[in-house]
Protein backbone atom coordinates (compact mmCIF):
# COMPACT_ATOMS: atom_id res chain seq x y z
CA UNK A 1 0.00 0.00 0.00
CA UNK A 2 1.73 3.67 -0.87
CA UNK A 3 1.80 5.93 1.45
CA UNK A 4 -1.76 8.05 0.12
CA UNK A 5 -3.54 5.35 -0.03
CA UNK A 6 -3.28 5.39 3.63
CA UNK A 7 -4.24 8.79 4.14
CA UNK A 8 -7.86 8.82 4.86
CA UNK A 9 -10.32 12.48 3.25
CA UNK A 10 -13.33 13.05 3.79
CA UNK A 11 -15.79 11.53 1.38
CA UNK A 12 -17.00 13.26 -2.15
CA UNK A 13 -20.33 14.25 -3.12
CA UNK A 14 -20.27 14.49 -7.30
CA UNK A 15 -22.79 17.24 -7.86
CA UNK A 16 -24.93 15.69 -9.79
CA UNK A 17 -25.75 13.11 -7.16
CA UNK A 18 -26.02 15.58 -4.07
CA UNK A 19 -29.31 15.30 -2.70
CA UNK A 20 -30.58 18.53 -1.12
CA UNK A 21 -33.21 17.48 1.44
CA UNK A 22 -35.20 20.80 1.89
CA UNK A 23 -38.16 19.62 4.10
CA UNK A 24 -38.44 21.61 7.30
CA UNK A 25 -36.68 24.42 5.43
CA UNK A 26 -38.63 27.85 5.44
CA UNK A 27 -40.00 27.96 1.84
CA UNK A 28 -40.13 31.91 1.71
CA UNK A 29 -36.55 32.18 2.92
CA UNK A 30 -35.43 30.03 0.77
CA UNK A 31 -37.18 32.13 -2.05
CA UNK A 32 -35.29 34.87 -0.69
CA UNK A 33 -31.93 33.33 -0.82
CA UNK A 34 -32.58 32.30 -4.69
CA UNK A 35 -33.91 35.20 -5.62
CA UNK A 36 -30.88 36.63 -4.54
CA UNK A 37 -32.12 38.82 -1.87
CA UNK A 38 -30.07 37.65 0.92
CA UNK A 39 -26.72 39.40 0.52
CA UNK A 40 -26.45 41.09 3.78
CA UNK A 41 -29.15 39.59 4.96
CA UNK A 42 -29.70 38.76 8.88
CA UNK A 43 -29.99 34.37 9.09
CA UNK A 44 -28.89 33.94 12.84
CA UNK A 45 -30.20 30.75 13.88
CA UNK A 46 -31.76 30.18 10.73
CA UNK A 47 -32.70 26.59 9.61
CA UNK A 48 -31.39 25.79 6.08
CA UNK A 49 -30.37 21.60 6.79
CA UNK A 50 -29.82 20.14 3.49
CA UNK A 51 -31.09 23.33 1.45
CA UNK A 52 -30.56 23.74 -1.73
CA UNK A 53 -28.54 27.37 -1.60
CA UNK A 54 -26.18 26.80 -5.44
CA UNK A 55 -24.75 29.78 -6.39
CA UNK A 56 -26.67 31.93 -3.82
CA UNK A 57 -25.38 35.37 -3.14
CA UNK A 58 -24.76 35.53 0.79
CA UNK A 59 -22.26 38.43 0.62
CA UNK A 60 -21.94 40.00 4.17
CA UNK A 61 -24.76 37.77 5.15
CA UNK A 62 -25.53 37.37 9.74
CA UNK A 63 -25.14 33.23 9.60
CA UNK A 64 -24.23 33.02 13.20
CA UNK A 65 -25.53 29.92 14.62
CA UNK A 66 -27.39 28.73 11.80
CA UNK A 67 -28.28 25.13 11.15
CA UNK A 68 -26.09 24.33 7.29
CA UNK A 69 -25.84 21.00 7.44
CA UNK A 70 -25.52 19.03 4.87
CA UNK A 71 -26.41 22.46 2.52
CA UNK A 72 -25.39 22.58 -1.03
CA UNK A 73 -23.77 26.17 -1.65
CA UNK A 74 -21.59 24.96 -4.57
CA UNK A 75 -20.28 27.63 -6.24
CA UNK A 76 -21.94 30.40 -3.17
CA UNK A 77 -20.79 33.68 -2.76
CA UNK A 78 -20.04 33.53 1.10
CA UNK A 79 -17.82 36.82 1.05
CA UNK A 80 -17.34 38.73 4.29
CA UNK A 81 -20.14 36.39 5.51
CA UNK A 82 -20.15 36.06 9.63
CA UNK A 83 -20.90 32.14 10.06
CA UNK A 84 -19.23 32.03 13.69
CA UNK A 85 -20.79 28.90 15.82
CA UNK A 86 -22.63 28.08 12.67
CA UNK A 87 -23.33 23.94 11.72
CA UNK A 88 -21.63 23.11 8.24
CA UNK A 89 -21.21 19.90 8.97
CA UNK A 90 -21.28 17.58 5.55
CA UNK A 91 -22.05 21.32 3.85
CA UNK A 92 -21.05 21.00 -0.15
CA UNK A 93 -18.87 24.12 -0.47
CA UNK A 94 -17.45 23.62 -3.80
CA UNK A 95 -16.13 26.14 -5.84
CA UNK A 96 -17.96 28.85 -3.17
CA UNK A 97 -16.31 31.87 -2.29
CA UNK A 98 -15.30 32.08 1.73
CA UNK A 99 -13.10 35.02 1.58
CA UNK A 100 -12.74 37.35 4.38
CA UNK A 101 -15.77 35.22 6.38
CA UNK A 102 -16.14 35.14 10.20
CA UNK A 103 -15.87 31.70 11.24
CA UNK A 104 -14.40 31.05 15.07
CA UNK A 105 -16.15 28.25 16.49
CA UNK A 106 -18.00 27.12 13.57
CA UNK A 107 -18.50 23.50 12.14
CA UNK A 108 -16.91 22.38 8.85
CA UNK A 109 -16.04 18.55 9.67
CA UNK A 110 -16.78 16.41 6.65
CA UNK A 111 -17.63 19.68 4.31
CA UNK A 112 -16.56 19.58 0.49
CA UNK A 113 -14.39 22.34 0.12
CA UNK A 114 -12.61 21.02 -3.31
CA UNK A 115 -11.62 24.40 -5.19
CA UNK A 116 -13.49 26.53 -2.81
CA UNK A 117 -11.69 30.12 -1.73
CA UNK A 118 -10.71 30.62 1.55
CA UNK A 119 -7.88 32.99 1.50
CA UNK A 120 -6.80 34.96 4.47
CA UNK A 121 -9.59 33.42 6.59
CA UNK A 122 -9.09 33.11 10.42
CA UNK A 123 -9.87 29.45 10.66
CA UNK A 124 -8.67 29.55 14.40
CA UNK A 125 -10.80 27.10 16.59
CA UNK A 126 -12.76 26.40 13.36
CA UNK A 127 -13.66 22.19 13.07
CA UNK A 128 -12.48 20.60 9.97
CA UNK A 129 -11.38 17.23 10.29
CA UNK A 130 -11.80 15.53 8.26
CA UNK A 131 -12.59 17.55 5.37
CA UNK A 132 -11.66 17.53 1.76
CA UNK A 133 -9.73 20.76 0.60
CA UNK A 134 -8.46 19.58 -2.45
CA UNK A 135 -6.98 22.80 -4.82
CA UNK A 136 -8.35 25.11 -2.12
CA UNK A 137 -7.08 28.70 -1.59
CA UNK A 138 -5.92 28.70 2.09
CA UNK A 139 -3.04 31.22 1.49
CA UNK A 140 -2.09 33.20 4.51
CA UNK A 141 -5.15 31.47 6.51
CA UNK A 142 -5.01 31.10 10.41
CA UNK A 143 -5.17 27.67 11.07
CA UNK A 144 -3.24 27.73 14.50
CA UNK A 145 -3.82 24.75 16.72
CA UNK A 146 -6.47 23.38 14.11
CA UNK A 147 -7.26 19.69 14.45
CA UNK A 148 -6.49 18.66 11.10
CA UNK A 149 -5.89 15.18 11.25
CA UNK A 150 -6.27 13.03 8.22
CA UNK A 151 -7.72 16.43 6.13
CA UNK A 152 -6.79 16.38 2.34
CA UNK A 153 -5.16 19.29 1.27
CA UNK A 154 -3.74 17.66 -1.92
CA UNK A 155 -2.71 20.14 -4.49
CA UNK A 156 -4.03 23.25 -2.06
CA UNK A 157 -2.55 26.61 -1.77
CA UNK A 158 -1.40 27.27 2.00
CA UNK A 159 1.17 29.69 0.85
CA UNK A 160 2.15 32.30 4.04
CA UNK A 161 -0.76 30.01 6.15
CA UNK A 162 -0.02 30.42 9.63
CA UNK A 163 -0.72 26.51 11.42
CA UNK A 164 1.47 26.54 14.46
CA UNK A 165 1.07 23.78 16.63
CA UNK A 166 -1.60 22.37 14.40
CA UNK A 167 -2.66 18.69 14.38
CA UNK A 168 -2.37 17.31 11.05
CA UNK A 169 -1.42 14.08 11.43
CA UNK A 170 -1.54 11.99 8.59
CA UNK A 171 -3.15 14.74 6.69
CA UNK A 172 -2.38 14.47 2.97
CA UNK A 173 -0.68 17.56 1.57
CA UNK A 174 1.08 16.04 -0.90
CA UNK A 175 2.00 18.38 -4.19
CA UNK A 176 0.46 21.13 -1.87
CA UNK A 177 2.14 24.80 -2.16
CA UNK A 178 3.33 25.76 1.75
CA UNK A 179 6.18 28.45 0.73
CA UNK A 180 6.76 30.46 3.98
CA UNK A 181 4.12 28.57 5.88
CA UNK A 182 4.84 28.73 10.00
CA UNK A 183 4.23 24.49 10.78
CA UNK A 184 5.88 25.30 14.44
CA UNK A 185 5.22 22.99 17.02
CA UNK A 186 2.90 21.60 14.30
CA UNK A 187 1.88 17.23 14.57
CA UNK A 188 2.98 16.11 11.26
CA UNK A 189 3.50 12.12 12.12
CA UNK A 190 2.97 9.85 9.21
CA UNK A 191 1.64 13.01 7.23
CA UNK A 192 2.22 13.24 2.84
CA UNK A 193 4.24 15.32 1.63
CA UNK A 194 5.18 13.90 -1.20
CA UNK A 195 6.03 16.69 -4.22
CA UNK A 196 5.26 19.52 -1.55
CA UNK A 197 6.74 22.90 -1.72
CA UNK A 198 8.15 24.07 1.77
CA UNK A 199 10.50 26.59 1.21
CA UNK A 200 11.36 29.15 3.69
CA UNK A 201 8.89 27.26 5.36
CA UNK A 202 9.18 27.41 9.97
CA UNK A 203 8.97 23.80 11.47
CA UNK A 204 10.77 24.17 14.33
CA UNK A 205 10.45 21.85 16.78
CA UNK A 206 7.44 19.90 14.66
CA UNK A 207 6.78 16.33 14.81
CA UNK A 208 7.30 14.68 11.17
CA UNK A 209 8.29 10.97 12.87
CA UNK A 210 7.21 8.65 9.56
CA UNK A 211 6.63 11.31 7.56
CA UNK A 212 6.32 11.27 3.45
CA UNK A 213 8.57 13.80 2.20
CA UNK A 214 10.26 12.23 -0.99
CA UNK A 215 10.58 14.98 -3.42
CA UNK A 216 9.43 17.81 -1.16
CA UNK A 217 11.13 21.22 -1.68
CA UNK A 218 12.60 22.53 1.86
CA UNK A 219 14.96 25.11 0.59
CA UNK A 220 15.89 27.54 3.30
CA UNK A 221 13.41 25.99 5.49
CA UNK A 222 14.04 26.11 8.93
CA UNK A 223 13.60 22.93 10.40
CA UNK A 224 15.39 23.55 13.87
CA UNK A 225 15.16 20.60 16.00
CA UNK A 226 12.14 18.79 14.00
CA UNK A 227 11.79 14.94 14.65
CA UNK A 228 12.32 13.35 11.81
CA UNK A 229 12.90 10.09 12.76
CA UNK A 230 12.28 7.53 10.00
CA UNK A 231 10.80 10.18 7.69
CA UNK A 232 11.31 9.85 3.81
CA UNK A 233 12.90 12.36 2.32
CA UNK A 234 14.31 10.75 -0.73
CA UNK A 235 15.46 12.97 -3.07
CA UNK A 236 14.05 16.13 -1.11
CA UNK A 237 15.38 19.68 -1.36
CA UNK A 238 17.29 20.64 1.49
CA UNK A 239 19.50 23.08 0.09
CA UNK A 240 20.64 25.70 2.86
CA UNK A 241 18.15 24.24 5.13
CA UNK A 242 18.42 24.95 9.11
CA UNK A 243 18.36 21.38 10.60
CA UNK A 244 20.62 22.44 13.59
CA UNK A 245 19.54 19.75 16.13
CA UNK A 246 17.60 17.54 14.35
CA UNK A 247 16.47 13.86 14.99
CA UNK A 248 16.80 12.09 11.57
CA UNK A 249 17.38 8.55 12.52
CA UNK A 250 16.70 5.92 10.88
CA UNK A 251 15.23 8.74 8.10
CA UNK A 252 15.86 8.04 4.17
CA UNK A 253 17.70 10.69 3.17
CA UNK A 254 19.10 9.44 -0.33
CA UNK A 255 19.72 11.54 -3.31
CA UNK A 256 18.46 14.35 -1.16
CA UNK A 257 20.52 17.91 -1.71
CA UNK A 258 21.44 18.97 1.69
CA UNK A 259 24.22 21.83 -0.21
CA UNK A 260 25.74 24.45 2.13
CA UNK A 261 22.74 22.81 4.92
CA UNK A 262 23.28 23.50 8.46
CA UNK A 263 23.24 19.98 10.67
CA UNK A 264 25.21 21.27 13.36
CA UNK A 265 24.43 18.40 16.12
CA UNK A 266 21.51 17.15 14.66
CA UNK A 267 21.62 13.15 14.47
CA UNK A 268 21.75 10.58 11.78
CA UNK A 269 21.80 7.44 13.60
CA UNK A 270 21.68 4.77 10.59
CA UNK A 271 19.93 7.17 8.31
CA UNK A 272 20.37 6.28 4.24
CA UNK A 273 22.12 9.52 2.84
CA UNK A 274 23.48 7.17 -0.21
CA UNK A 275 24.24 9.26 -3.42
CA UNK A 276 23.20 12.75 -1.29
CA UNK A 277 25.17 15.74 -2.11
CA UNK A 278 26.34 17.68 1.07
CA UNK A 279 28.78 20.11 -0.69
CA UNK A 280 30.19 22.49 1.78
CA UNK A 281 27.16 21.63 4.68
CA UNK A 282 28.08 21.72 8.11
CA UNK A 283 27.87 18.63 9.51
CA UNK A 284 29.69 20.13 13.01
CA UNK A 285 28.81 17.71 15.66
CA UNK A 286 26.55 15.67 13.85
CA UNK A 287 25.60 11.92 14.85
CA UNK A 288 26.69 9.64 11.61
CA UNK A 289 26.88 6.26 13.44
CA UNK A 290 25.98 3.37 11.12
CA UNK A 291 24.39 6.04 8.23
CA UNK A 292 24.81 4.72 4.61
CA UNK A 293 27.03 7.47 3.00
CA UNK A 294 28.47 5.51 -0.07
CA UNK A 295 28.34 7.82 -2.76
CA UNK A 296 27.84 10.99 -1.20
CA UNK A 297 29.28 14.19 -2.07
CA UNK A 298 31.31 15.94 0.71
CA UNK A 299 33.35 17.93 -0.72
CA UNK A 300 33.93 20.95 1.35
CA UNK A 301 32.05 19.60 4.06
CA UNK A 302 32.32 20.71 7.67
CA UNK A 303 32.87 17.80 9.66
CA UNK A 304 34.49 18.83 12.77
CA UNK A 305 33.63 16.58 15.89
CA UNK A 306 31.36 14.31 13.44
CA UNK A 307 30.72 10.86 14.88
CA UNK A 308 31.01 8.67 11.59
CA UNK A 309 31.37 5.48 13.94
CA UNK A 310 30.40 2.45 11.78
CA UNK A 311 29.19 4.94 8.52
CA UNK A 312 29.63 3.54 4.99
CA UNK A 313 31.54 5.60 3.32
CA UNK A 314 32.21 3.56 0.27
CA UNK A 315 32.68 5.59 -2.36
CA UNK A 316 31.70 9.26 -1.07
CA UNK A 317 33.73 12.24 -2.41
CA UNK A 318 35.91 13.83 0.59
CA UNK A 319 37.59 15.62 -1.35
CA UNK A 320 38.25 19.14 0.75
CA UNK A 321 37.53 17.21 4.27
CA UNK A 322 39.63 17.03 7.38
CA UNK A 323 38.76 13.68 8.65
CA UNK A 324 41.44 14.21 11.04
CA UNK A 325 38.83 16.45 13.08
CA UNK A 326 36.12 13.49 12.88
CA UNK A 327 35.52 11.38 15.83
CA UNK A 328 34.39 7.68 15.57
CA UNK A 329 32.02 7.11 18.98
CA UNK A 330 30.05 4.50 19.75
CA UNK A 331 26.78 5.94 20.57
CA UNK A 332 25.09 2.76 21.29
CA UNK A 333 26.98 0.56 23.21
CA UNK A 334 30.30 0.91 20.72
CA UNK A 335 33.67 2.05 22.09
CA UNK A 336 35.03 5.34 21.57
CA UNK A 337 37.56 5.34 19.07
CA UNK A 338 39.23 8.90 18.74
CA UNK A 339 40.77 9.49 15.33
Amino acid sequence: MSSGERVASAPTRHPSTVACHTAGVDEQLLSVIRNGEAAGADLRKADLRGADLCEANLKGADLRKADLRDADLRGANLERAKIRWANLEGAYLVGSNLQGIQVRGANLKLANLYEANLEGVDLYKARIQPSDLRRTNLAGVNLQGADLRRANFRDANLAGANLTGANLQRANLRQANLRQANLEEANLHEASLEGADLSRAILRGADLRGAHLNGARLREADLEEVNLREADLEEANLRDANLAGANLEGADLSRADLREADLNTADFFVADLSRANLRRANLAGVNLEGADLRRANLRDANLTGTNLYGAKLTGANLEGVDLDRTVRVGTRGGREQQR
